[in-house]
């Protein structure tokens, strides 16, 4: 269970299969840990997301900003993560209509309400090619971005495992401030290509967490799914990182 990692139970995480109330106002993808203020909510009916149901899983569509009732999932309060030092931000996603072909910003995790970034962001980005980019903050006010190469990672529509990890102590390698910031895809790591100057420390903003669902809770301008969404306080073990990833895992082939 992700409980069981302790980055993982010192952070918050949704899993789509825990939800309550469904197709009812009382809808809501319960936190992991029981912080029931951080519960994803969503009230009106036409607005939640589609269940979807996946070897034996169960996963949300998020429709999306050009869709009658667009669906929009976020905290039912705002989050003071309450560390600032190495962070994690994973999940299973997936764009069904975005063929490799991303439509401005996408957002899969995110700890702000809007631009500037507050806190720390995971978005696919439009781009030649597309790519998946993480963005941070360290005093709350402004961000660095990191953007990796994106080439293929969404192509065919298919699920993707990923992670963005803040790295500031660069437990998973590297010595340069850009590479504070890693981005991984099925486990493996992918090159960065757009770099700034990463600071060592996370602001701690107060904000609304959203999972696949762009700033201030809006609809993304692409349909998304999603299986799981893990906000680790540190970096799992790859051991660790790996038991994540088939926990909820919607494709039925397992990650090693």
């Amino acid at each position: 269970m992700p409980g069981d990692v302790p980055e993982v139970a010192a952070g918050y995480w949704w899993e789509a299969a825990n939800t309550t109330g469904f197709g009812t106002t009382g809808f809501r993808v319960l936190e992991g840990g029981g912080h029931t203020t951080f519960d994803l909510i969503q009230a009106t009916v036409a607005s939640q997301p589609t269940a979807l149901a996946e070897n034996g899983g169960v996963q949300f569509r998020m429709r999306d900003s050009g869709d009658p009732d667009p669906s929009t999932l976020v905290t039912a309060g705002s989050v003071v993560a309450g560390w600032t030092g190495a962070t994690g931000m994973l999940g299973w996603f997936r764009l069904p209509d975005a063929s490799g072909d991303i439509t401005g910003t996408v957002t899969l995790v995110q700890h702000t309400d809007g631009p500037p970034i507050r806190r720390m962001q995971l978005n696919g980005i439009t781009g030649t090619p597309d790519r998946v980019g993480c963005q941070t903050s360290t005093d709350g006010t402004a961000n660095v971005t990191e953007r990796a190469d994106n080439t293929g990672i969404f192509t065919g529509s298919s699920w993707v495992w990923l992670e963005c990890y803040f790295d500031p102590l660069f437990i998973l390698g590297g010595s340069l401030a850009a590479e504070r910031v890693k981005i991984f895809a099925n486990l493996l790591p992918q090159t960065i290509t757009l770099t700034g100057s990463v600071g060592t420390t996370l602001a701690d903003s107060s904000n609304a967490i959203a999972i696949a669902c762009s700033v201030g809770g809006l609809a993304n301008s692409d349909t998304t799914d999603w299986a799981v969404a893990y906000y680790a306080n540190g970096i799992p073990s790859l051991a660790n990182r790996v038991r994540l990833a088939n926990h909820r895992n919607p494709t039925g082939i397992l990650l090693t």
